[in-house]
């Protein structure tokens, strides 16, 4: 076979084959976008949903800690009505 003609057959192979790979690398990026959208959409919300969650964490962190404080607060007053009932009643025993 002549040199020049089989360079213009592995030429024309070559030009199909690209053509071939690019047609089917331009189908794959069809495919692959709406993918890469859809995952940069779940990972924003993803994001959003982390930040509601620290700030109602916090919230009821505070929440947490102004009762714990308030509950506190009525034990000792149950310990001093205690300790008083305690005097009151030991009085009355020695009366």
């Amino acid at each position: 076979m002549d040199p020049d003609k089989l360079t213009d057959k592995l030429k024309e192979e070559f030009r199909d084959f690209k053509a071939t790979v690019s047609s089917e690398f331009a189908s794959f990026k069809l495919v692959v976008e709406p993918f890469n959208k859809r995952m940069r959409s779940l990972e924003s919300r993803q994001e959003s949903l982390e930040a509601e969650l620290k700030s109602e964490i916090t919230q009821n962190t505070q929440r947490i800690g102004y009762l714990y404080m308030d509950v506190s607060k009525v034990i000792e007053n149950l310990n001093r009505a205690l300790s008083k009932k305690e005097m009151i009643d030991d009085i009355l025993v020695r009366i």
